[in-house]
C-alpha cells in the first residue's frame, strides 16, 4: 500500500494507459491534461521520479499541440524533478555503502566526460532507480523543446546536460551530436568541433569516427586538432581541455583522411563528405571547386542508391551551374536527374519532383534560352550515344 498523499502504482499505471488511449484516438490535448494531472499528484506526492515522466511526457504533447513555450516551462518541471530523484538516489547510495559519495556535476553544460560508461563509481551512486534515465529523458525533451523555440544554445546546453545522464556510451554520443547541431545553430560552430572531435577521439569505429569528423567539418570555421606548441599554439578556449587551433580547411582534411583510412565501410559517407566540401568552396566563392563536389556528391549517392541525396546533389548541381553561366549544365543535371529517379522510383514521383525546377529555370531564363540549353543538352546526349 502506498503512503498516505502518495500515487498507487496501480493508479499510476492506469494514469499512463489512459493517456495511450486518448493519444491513439487523437485527443492529444486531453491525454496532456491526464499527464499534467498525475505530475501534479507525484509533485505534491513527493514521488521525483513519476512526477518527471509524467510531465516530460506532457511537455512532448505540448510541442506537438504548438505550445513550445508551455513545453519549455513544463520541461523543467520535469528537469527539477528528475535533478531531485538523481540527489535521492545518490543518498541512497552513499549511505547503502556506508559513506559519502560525490554526485556528478550536472551544471556544466559540457561536462559528461566521466559519464556514459557503466561501472564507474559517479554513475554507480545514481545509476538504479531509474534516475539517470529520468534525467537524461527530461533534458532531451527539454532541449527539443527549446530548438522549436528558437533558442539554439540553451538548447545546446540542455543536450549536454542529457548527455552527462546518458546510461550508455551510444546514448551519451548520440545526445553530444545533438549538442553540436545545436552549438552549430547558434553560430558556436568552435564549441560544436571542439565536442565532435573529442567524441571521434574517443570513438573504436573507424566509421563513427569519419562520421563525427564529417559533422565537425561542417561546422566551418571551428577549432581543429589541439596545438600545445609551435606557431599554431593558443590559449584554452574557456571550459575546454585544451588548446585550439582555428582552420577550417584542416576540419575537411582530417574527415576526408578518416573517411579514406574507414574504407569500404564509409562509402555511404562520401556523399556527406563531398556535400561538406562544397559547402566549403561555396564558402571561399569557388564555384568550379564546388561544382566538382556537387558532382562527386551525386556520382556517390546514385552509387549508394541514396534518393535524396541524389535530389538534392542534382539540384544543387543545377544552381551552381547556372551561377557560373553554364546553361547547358543547369539544365541537363535537372533533365538527367528527371530521368534517373524515374528509373528508380517511377515516372510519377521523379516528375512531382524536378517538373517544379524546370519550370522555374524556364521562367528565369525565358522561352529562347531555355530552348537553347536544352537543345545543347539534348545534341551532347546524342554525340555520346554515337560516340562521336
Amino acid at each position: 500500500m502506498s503512503p498516505p498523499g502518495e500515487v498507487s502504482t496501480v493508479d499510476a499505471e492506469a494514469a499512463f494507459q489512459r493517456v495511450a488511449m486518448l493519444t491513439a484516438a487523437g485527443d492529444l490535448a486531453g491525454a496532456r491534461t491526464a499527464l499534467r494531472h498525475l505530475g501534479d499528484r507525484a509533485e505534491a506526492g513527493g514521488q521525483a521520479v513519476l512526477a518527471s515522466r509524467a510531465l516530460r511526457l506532457s511537455a512532448t504533447l505540448d510541442r506537438a499541440l504548438g505550445d513550445p513555450n508551455d513545453a519549455v516551462a513544463t520541461a523543467r518541471r520535469a528537469a527539477g524533478h528528475a535533478e531531485s530523484a538523481v540527489a535521492e538516489a545518490a543518498t541512497r547510495a552513499a549511505g547503502a555503502a556506508g559513506g559519502a559519495t560525490a554526485g556528478p556535476d550536472i551544471n556544466d553544460a559540457r561536462s559528461g566526460a566521466g559519464f556514459g560508461r557503466e561501472g564507474t563509481p559517479d554513475r554507480a551512486s545514481y545509476m538504479y532507480d531509474g534516475a539517470a534515465e529520468v534525467a537524461t529523458a527530461a533534458y532531451a525533451e527539454l532541449a527539443e523543446s527549446l530548438v522549436a523555440l528558437g533558442r539554439a544554445a540553451d538548447a545546446a546546453a540542455a543536450y549536454g546536460k542529457a548527455a552527462g545522464h546518458a546510461a550508455s556510451p551510444a546514448t551519451a554520443t548520440a545526445l553530444r551530436r545533438m549538442q553540436a547541431l545545436a552549438l552549430t545553430s547558434a553560430g558556436l560552430g568552435g564549441e560544436a568541433a571542439a565536442i565532435l572531435r573529442d567524441l571521434a577521439a574517443e570513438a573504436d569505429d573507424s566509421t563513427e569516427t569519419a562520421s563525427l569528423l564529417i559533422q565537425a567539418a561542417a561546422t566551418s570555421g571551428s577549432p581543429t586538432a589541439p596545438a600545445t606548441s609551435g606557431e599554431n599554439s593558443v590559449a584554452a578556449v574557456g571550459g575546454t581541455a585544451s588548446p585550439q587551433i582555428f582552420d577550417a580547411a584542416r576540419l575537411l582534411r582530417d574527415a576526408r583522411d578518416a573517411v579514406d583510412a574507414a574504407g569500404a565501410a564509409a562509402r555511404d559517407l562520401r556523399t556527406d563528405l563531398a556535400f561538406v566540401a562544397a559547402s566549403a568552396a561555396l564558402d571561399d566563392r569557388d564555384l568550379p571547386r564546388a561544382l566538382a563536389e556537387i558532382r562527386a556528391a551525386r556520382r556517390h549517392a546514385l552509387d549508394g542508391v541514396a534518393v535524396l541525396q541524389y535530389i538534392a546533389a542534382a539540384v544543387a548541381e543545377s544552381a551552381v551551374a547556372e551561377l557560373v553561366g553554364d546553361d547547358q549544365s543547369a539544365y541537363g543535371s535537372l533533365a538527367t536527374g528527371y530521368a534517373t529517379l524515374g528509373d528508380v522510383v517511377g515516372k510519377s514521383l521523379s516528375a512531382a519532383t524536378f517538373e517544379g525546377p524546370l519550370v522555374r529555370l524556364r521562367e528565369r531564363w525565358g522561352a529562347p534560352r531555355f530552348a537553347r540549353a536544352k537543345r545543347a543538352y539534348e545534341e551532347k546526349r546524342r554525340r555520346v550515344g554515337s560516340g562521336r
